[in-house]
């Protein structure tokens, strides 16, 4: 029988230690915020006629602050739209 446990929280230190003992957990995965690279592949898949648009958008794009799902929302939310994604100030 296999159970599978996912900590999305990544707060290991609250969990009991005989969830994460060696042979409990297999595999741990870091899923961090975006690169730049990654937002710029991202741009790239969900607009991908933009020739060279990718590039502008990520000159300001916050290296590692942006979560996946954000930009995601962000590209569904100017689906139609891609030169309106340039508009977002990241800092805030």
């Amino acid at each position: 029988m296999s159970i599978g446990l996912k900590n999305t929280g990544g707060l290991d230190e609250f969990l009991d230690d005989a969830l994460i003992r060696p042979g409990r957990v297999d595999k741990k995965y870091l899923i961090d915020n975006a690169t730049r690279e990654q937002a710029k592949e991202l741009f790239q898949r969900f607009y991908p006629e933009t020739n060279g648009m990718a590039e502008k958008f990520v000159l300001d794009f916050p290296e590692n602050k942006v979560s996946v799902a954000t930009l995601q929302e962000h590209f569904l939310t100017y689906k139609n739209e891609p030169e309106r994604t340039l508009e977002r100030d990241w800092s805030e």
